[in-house]
């Protein structure tokens, strides 16, 4: 089941809810114009499930509740002027945004009565039950509240057929998905939202002579835990293809002082300098976890007067570690696809169609764009 989320918008916050409560301070002509759209035209397509955010909204919800626990933003916005009518998931209620502020059975009694259906990943499962049958039992929650929930319940399943089928038949998975229409579109997709945010020399695109020494350089936030390929190898393996005089580097959190030294000689070579930063916006990582070394690094590399191109894949804040950087390109996933489209985009073989989704504050806001008109 399709599921949107995190309702009412996560987008426009560097602060990871694993770790704390982001607060959203915009008012609501703002939440209409923004965060609101998207889930109103999933909503409009039929989807099944939403999944509700652990933030703040001051300017809306005078009761500065977590949109999680919020009747007005669930209850009130998504179920009665969004029309939704599936089901309403809460985020894993063990992240620190609600497990810091709220008792767990409190939180899973607030979140039911704001409108969830379902509470995920309490801290203790044994106390979000025995907090929920108390609160029936003394008329806090009606039954007939929790009898809605179920029925919504029970109406997704059956929609998904598993009142007749509760298992995947794993031997149909290579018909169902990833087919050639699918990855189509998600190239097609992936390709428009390369974003320039900044080319401030003008170097963009590179016009690469057959002469001209090429250094590209792979960054990783830290070295474990990457599942989708080896970050920097699908764009490398297409530089190389289309320009032999490219060498590469890899550099992570445990890169020593004296090979980092060492690339910078390499990039003092080199015709061009091209990075591909890739920093995961994960579970208790907060925004950004990039070593000294790295940083320095890339401050380094910016002084450098040659073409240069930084692309950025994953979380979008790095600019503020790093605000000389003279280019600024945004790919958002780890993909090797979106490797594929920003090399691209770096070459000129397609434009850069995208706009920021977020604002970087005190550099660009929402729906920046740096592209040639």
């Amino acid at each position: 089941m399709a599921t949107a989320k995190h309702f009412p918008g996560h987008g426009d916050t560097s602060t990871d809810s694993h770790l704390e409560l982001p607060v959203i301070d915009v008012d609501r002509a703002r939440l209409n114009a923004i965060e609101l759209p998207p889930f109103q035209a999933a909503i409009d397509e039929g989807v099944g499930g939403v999944m509700s955010a652990h933030i703040a909204l001051p300017r809306i919800d005078a009761g500065n509740l977590p949109a999680t626990l919020s009747p007005m933003m669930l209850g009130g916005v998504l179920r009665g002027e969004l029309k939704f009518g599936g089901v309403i998931f809460t985020d894993a209620m063990n992240m620190r945004g609600i497990a810091a502020h709220y008792p767990e059975g409190e939180a899973a009694v607030r979140s039911v009565k704001a409108g969830a259906d379902v509470v995920l990943y309490p801290p203790s499962v044994e106390q979000a039950f025995i907090s929920l049958k108390k609160a029936v039992e003394s008329g806090d929650i009606k039954e007939s509240r929790i009898d809605e929930s179920v029925r919504r319940i029970l109406a997704a399943k059956a929609k998904l057929g598993l009142d007749r089928a509760r298992l995947v038949d794993i031997g149909k998975l290579d018909k169902l998905l990833g087919t050639n229409d699918h990855q189509r579109t998600a190239q097609q997709i992936i390709e428009s939202a390369i974003t320039l945010v900044r080319d401030k020399r003008g170097d963009l695109p590179f016009k690469l002579a057959p002469q001209q020494k090429v250094l590209f350089i792979t960054m990783v936030d830290n070295s474990e835990g990457w599942r989708d390929g080896v970050p920097g190898h699908a764009f490398f393996a297409g530089l190389v293809k289309r320009h032999p005089n490219s060498i590469s580097t890899y550099v992570t959190d445990k890169t020593s002082y004296a090979e980092l030294e060492l690339i910078k000689k390499l990039a003092s070579f080199a015709d061009t300098v091209i990075v591909n930063g890739f920093i995961r916006v994960s579970s208790f990582k907060g925004s950004i976890d990039m070593s000294e070394g790295e940083i320095s690094l890339l401050k380094h590399l910016s002084a450098i007067n040659k073409p240069f191109a930084f692309v950025l894949y994953g979380s979008p804040y790095l600019l503020s570690f790093v605000p000389e950087l003279p280019t600024y390109i945004l790919a958002y996933e780890y993909y090797p696809a979106a490797e594929e489209a920003a090399l691209k985009a770096v070459l000129g073989e397609i434009g850069f169609r995208g706009k920021l989704p977020v604002e970087l504050p005190g550099f660009y806001p929402i729906g920046h764009s740096a592209a040639k008109k």
